[in-house]
This record gives structure tokens, sequence and C-alpha cells, in this order.
């Protein structure tokens, strides 16, 4: 997707308002889920119809910066604890150390 929306075509603005509308509708979900009164859910060919020139290259950049946010999002289960045994053996001789060096 981001492939196609990285070119100066028509098809390539076209990517990017799909990508937008995909990403609006996710929005609007989330929203829904918190409480909020349904709004409408923006479709392609709104982005399409309302986007000027000049912000075109805004609206690509807000895309790649959603989809960065997103990849790096942490997300965790129940029961996914991963412990990271190095980690926890060198707190354990920090806080030996640190006591002995307290009490010393």
């Amino acid at each position: 997707m981001l492939e196609k929306m990285e070119q100066d075509t028509r098809e390539g603005f076209l990517e990017t308002c799909n990508a937008a509308a995909i990403l609006a509708e996710r929005g609007e979900l989330v929203r829904r889920r918190l409480g909020y009164e349904p709004g409408r859910i923006p479709e392609r060919d709104d982005f399409a119809l309302l986007t000027q020139p000049y912000e075109i290259v805004a609206l690509k950049r807000a895309i790649a910066n959603a989809i960065k946010l997103g990849y790096g999002r942490e997300i965790t289960a129940p029961g996914d604890d991963e412990v990271d045994e190095g980690l926890e053996e060198l707190n354990q001789k920090k806080t030996r150390f640190a006591a002995r060096t307290i009490t010393e």
C-alpha cells in the first residue's frame, strides 16, 4: 500500500485516499467503543473530493506516521509475559552489590 502511495499519479492519490478512509474508519470505531456518539465514517471518495492538492503530501505523511505508530504499539496478551533471565540476573547482582556497599 505504501509503495503505491509514493507514486505521484492518480492511482497513487486514490491509494492514499483509500488508506486514509481505512484509518478514519478504524478511528471512528475506536471512538464508538470508547462511548462517543457515532459519527459518519468518511469513504475514499470523500477524501478524493475534499483533499486539496497542497494537502496531499501532508495526508501521505499523516498516514505513514499513523502506520508507524500502530506498528510500534506494544500489545500483550495474558500469559505472554516474557522473562529476560539475563536482565533479571543483572538486576539481582546490582541489588546484592548495592546492599553490600551500604552495609560496609
